[in-house]
C-alpha cells in the first residue's frame, strides 16, 4: 500500500530538498521515532506550543540536524505534524529523483547470494539507466524466478506466473 502524498506535503518536501545538507538518515530517524502517542501529543490543541517544543527538544536535540528539529517545531506550530510521514515519503521521492536513484522491490523464491544480487542489480541498472536501491524479499509462493516491481511496472518471471498463464490458456 502506497501512501498518497498531498500537495501540502510535496511543498514541505520541496523546501527540505533546498537544504544543502544530507538529512536523509536524520529524517528516517525521526520517522522511526514517531509513535501514535507522540503524534497525538504534538497534535493536541490543549497542550501549549512551548510544551510541545520542549518535547521535541528532549527527543531530538543533539541527535539530528538542528534544521530538522526546527522543522518539526514549525510543523507543530502550524498543526501539520500529522503530515510528517507524507512529507518524508515526498522528500525521499524527490531526493531519489535528483540523485537518479530508483527504488526496486525484488522478490525471489529463495534467498539469493550476494553475487546473484549484484548481477541482478547490475542488469537492472543497465536497463533502467539509474542507480538501483533494492528492497529484497523472499516468497516461496512464486516457486522459482523473480518478481520485480519498479514503480507501477511489474516484471514477473516467476514459475507461478507461468503456470497461471498456462492454466488460463487451457481453460
Amino acid at each position: 500500500m502506497e501512501l498518497r502524498i498531498s500537495q501540502t506535503a510535496n511543498i514541505y518536501a520541496e523546501a527540505l530538498t533546498q537544504l544543502k545538507e544530507d538529512i536523509k538518515s536524520d529524517f528516517n530517524n525521526i520517522i522511526e521515532t514517531f509513535t501514535n502517542e507522540l503524534y497525538e501529543t504534538l497534535d493536541n490543541p490543549t497542550l501549549p506550543l512551548s510544551t510541545k517544543n520542549l518535547i521535541i527538544d528532549e527527543i531530538f536535540s543533539n541527535k539530528i540536524n538542528q534544521k530538522l528539529v526546527e522543522f518539526l517545531k514549525m510543523l507543530t506550530k502550524k498543526n501539520r505534524i500529522k503530515l510528517i510521514s507524507e512529507i518524508y515519503e515526498a522528500y525521499i521521492q524527490k531526493t531519489n529523483s535528483i540523485e537518479n536513484i530508483q527504488i526496486v522491490n525484488i522478490t525471489s523464491a529463495v534467498n539469493l547470494s550476494d553475487e546473484q544480487k549484484k548481477q541482478i542489480i547490475k542488469k537492472l541498472q543497465e536497463n533502467i539507466g539509474k542507480i538501483i536501491s533494492p528492497n529484497w524479499s523472499v516468497s516461496e509462493d512464486i516457486i522459482a524466478g523473480l518478481v520485480i516491481k519498479i514503480n507501477d511496472t511489474i516484471i514477473d518471471t516467476s514459475l507461478k506466473n507461468k503456470i497461471d498463464k498456462l492454466s488460463n490458456i487451457m481453460r
